[in-house]
């Protein structure tokens, strides 16, 4: 028999609430028109209305140019709003005096791109920036002149106000005043954590008075705020990281469980483990009462170093995620939400190293991340978890922005503990939401059966047994107003809202092997039906219940005579929703595919031949393909389309061992044909080498052009930008290092060892994408 365990959380709003001060005279801004972007102490303000921001970190210079679109594409389509990128100086001068701005470093045309997309900028200007680079981004020439860095050296400091005029430059007339995409800088980074300096807050105000002297304008100025950091108070605005492991911890044991995977306060505090039990706790230097509960380096993903091989699985990002937006996060940046391969120096590879005397060895040109948009541009898991997050929070982000967090009185103080439900309530005025998480990365969680009462201004709302399963998170609802209908709770997860003209539409997600329950107050609604659902009505309530596994649709009439819908889910949808506002209606789209939107454009690529798509609302769609009207069926509430591509004929190879050593081994993929005989029907085409060994590298012409370390994940190569040297060449080779039982390395999946060395590719794969670009009209 289950038992089920009483929990209950009480939130006195009156008291609950943080007293909220315009304390940053120095933060905000507005442009041309009149629009504004503004904060306070405990949420951000766009246009004078709360606004919960989203950011995804997308470095430029570690992308071809000509791709640079497709990516913002994604992130866009994913529901981010900002772009973040480090300016990596030995990037654009590896030589001094030697500038580079062009091609793929050209950032003018990238910050015009974003403007045009549509997409605020943020600019991370170092001058040390870190990420995974030699030197933190610092070139040697200047290392060699300036024995004193990151500090008020007048030799240092030169050189740094040359390195940020010349990003001036680039951006001038782009800034937010101008009508301009770029809206927020942060100066220096990890500055008094990492990167061997001990910090000075003068050092700091140095460079922003430097920034300011130039002529940056922005209505944003941050600083990284974790690990003991150095702040300004009230200078510059503390941003924070969170990842689900840390490859950058010096040893290979195996790390205990993290705390990131608990609700808990916002802090700048960093855990170093120095051994599997035992860890230093770094303080933060701020008050996090003081400042928007800001995240800035989310982990998206996760870089691989050559002593620590993690493989993230979907949720160890996605949960992490939602527990920081449970927790109270008013602003969520991503690091990285796209990967990128790094550009080749001049003088030899740009990656962070040991042989260059750095702390670790990162790969020389690969740094994919495990982001949610791939090195090559493939869509993840991980997207496709954290967009649904990202449709909720952009379509709740006026009531959202402003709710803040109560944890509960018994809550898990391990990680270790699998018992206790693990819940937070965000919260403004009588509504909110709660939040339940039963994920924790590299653990065996429990199912966990529960009896949750909100206890909300004297007035308790009981939610009823449920049973939150194992490494299942999700949130609902309580006292949301639905225009006019009060939704008192509901036993089911918020997704999104469709905003047309002739009705409002709530999209709603079934929660894994829960029975979706709402609870209307009676006296806000004249009449509801449902397809499938079943309703009981008592005094003061009307009462919605589904037991059958199929999507619904509540038709509501309240009583001022506004009518909504709520279209309900179920839960196998949850990775296959995609909003698309088109030209005339915000449509929802369910589909096994990856979807780009641009304006009355959906561009879609997949795998397979067939592409299959549902369609809501599905009156008045128009969608062409080929200059073609598609046609499509009806499917329940959904309009169903299907388009069927001539498939791509199997791209035979040839594969042979060229060399057996000691030390390397190396193989020759040799084509039989032109690759890309058949690039009119595909939009890419991947190359996918399952390997095992300790790194790899792979070669076209003799040209490296992406190299791995293994961590038990398929190597997947996009070819389509080496189409012109293969269409001569016809030959790829790798080159595997073998892996022995002796090599200090820290895996979470270990590869077969066969005489106690593991040096082989077990299978080669050509793999199409094939695309379809449908037009609304």
């Amino acid at each position: 028999m289950n038992v089920f365990k009483n929990y209950t959380i009480t939130i006195d709003s009156k008291n609950h609430k943080k007293i909220i001060k315009n304390c940053f005279g120095y933060l905000g801004g507005k442009d041309k028109e009149g629009n504004t972007i503004n904060l306070n102490n405990v949420y951000y303000e766009k246009n004078s209305k709360p606004w919960f921001p989203l950011m995804g970190e997308f470095h430029f210079s570690r992308c071809d140019h000509k791709f640079w679109k497709d990516f913002l594409l994604k992130m866009k389509t994913c529901g981010l709003t900002i772009v973040a990128t480090n300016i990596f100086w030995i990037f654009h001068e590896e030589n001094e005096g030697e500038w580079n701005w062009k091609k793929d470093n050209d950032l003018k045309a990238f910050t015009r791109l974003c403007c045009d997309l549509g997409l605020y900028v943020f600019l991370r200007v170092g001058p040390w920036g870190h990420g995974e680079v030699r030197n933190g981004g610092f070139p040697y020439w200047l290392i060699k002149k300036c024995n004193r860095v990151r500090e008020n050296n007048p030799e240092y400091l030169k050189y740094v106000a040359i390195f940020y005029r010349e990003i001036y430059e680039q951006i001038k007339g782009q800034f937010f005043k101008d009508n301009g995409p770029v809206i927020g800088v942060q100066i220096e980074n990890e500055y008094g954590h990492c990167g061997g300096a001990e910090g000075s807050i003068d050092h700091l105000l140095t460079l922003k008075k430097l920034i300011l002297d130039i002529g940056y304008d922005v209505p944003l100025y941050t600083i990284t705020g974790w690990g003991g950091a150095k702040i300004p108070d009230e200078e510059l605005l503390p941003v924070l990281s969170n990842y689900s492991t840390h490859p950058w911890a010096e040893s290979t044991f195996k790390l205990p469980l993290f705390v990131e995977f608990l609700f808990r306060k916002a802090s700048g505090d960093v855990i170093n483990y120095t051994s599997p039990t035992a860890h230093r706790l770094i303080k933060s230097a701020f008050d996090p009462e003081k400042y928007p509960f800001t995240m800035c380096e989310m982990g998206g993903g996760i870089c691989l170093t050559y002593s620590r091989r993690p493989l993230l699985k979907p949720k160890d990002v996605s949960s992490n995620i939602f527990v920081q937006l449970g927790s109270g996060a008013v602003f969520l940046g991503y690091y990285m939400f796209s990967g990128g391969i790094n550009p080749k120096g001049k003088n030899g590879y740009l990656n962070e190293s040991k042989e260059a005397g750095e702390w670790t060895t990162v790969p020389k040109l690969s740094y994919d991340f495990q982001a949610p948009v791939r090195m090559y541009g493939q869509i993840s898991d991980s997207y496709r978890y954290i967009k649904i997050l990202h449709y909720f929070i952009n379509d709740y982000s006026e009531t959202l922005a402003t709710m803040q967090t109560t944890f509960p009185d018994i809550f898990p103080d391990t990680p270790y503990d699998t018992k206790t439900l693990r819940y937070a309530v965000r919260s403004c005025d009588y509504s909110g939401f709660v939040f339940f998480n039963n994920y924790q990365r590299e653990y065996k969680m429990e199912d966990i059966n529960a009896d949750l009462t909100v206890n909300i201004n004297k007035k308790a709302i009981n939610f009823g047994k449920f049973t939150l399963k194992k490494d299942s998170y999700f949130f609902w609802p309580f006292n949301l107003e639905l225009d006019d209908i009060v939704l008192i709770f509901a036993k089911a997860q918020p997704l999104c809202i469709l905003n047309n003209n002739d009705i409002k539409t709530y999209i709603f997600l079934k929660c894994i092997d829960i029975l979706p329950v709402f609870y209307f107050k009676k006296d806000s609604i004249v009449t509801i039906e449902a397809k499938y659902g079943k309703f009981v009505i008592n005094k003061s309530e009307i009462i919605y219940q589904c037991n059958q596994d199929t999507d619904d649709l509540i038709q509501i009439k309240s009583k001022t005579d506004k009518s909504i819908e709520i279209l309900l889910l179920k839960n196998e949808h949850e990775l296959k929703v995609w909003k698309f506002n088109d030209l005339t209606e915000q449509r929802l789209i369910i589909t096994d595919s990856d979807l780009v939107f641009e304006n009355n454009r959906i561009i879609s690529t997949d795998r397979k031949a067939e592409q299959n798509f549902l369609i809501y609302p599905n009156k008045d769609i128009n969608f062409f393909y080929n200059n073609k009207m598609l046609a499509h069926e009806k499917k329940l509430f959904y309009s169903r389309i299907k388009i069927h591509k001539d498939k791509i004929n199997k791209i035979k190879f040839d594969q042979k061992k060229n060399k057996n050593g000691k030390d390397k081994n190396s193989w020759s993929i040799k084509f039989q044909k032109d690759l890309f005989n058949n690039m009119y029907y595909a939009n890419e085409i991947y190359l996918r080498l399952h390997l095992e060994c300790n790194t790899a590298e792979v070669y076209i012409d003799e040209k490296l052009i992406i190299d791995y370390f293994f961590n038990g994940e398929v190597l997947e190569v996009g070819l389509k930008r080496y189409r012109e040297v293969l269409e001569k060449k016809r030959e790829i080779v790798v080159e595997l290092i073998p892996l022995t039982k002796e090599d200090d390395i820290c895996f979470d999946i270990k590869p077969h060892f066969i005489n106690g060395i593991a040096c082989r590719i077990k299978k080669v794969e050509i793999e199409p994408e094939y695309m379809v670009e449908i037009i609304s009209k």
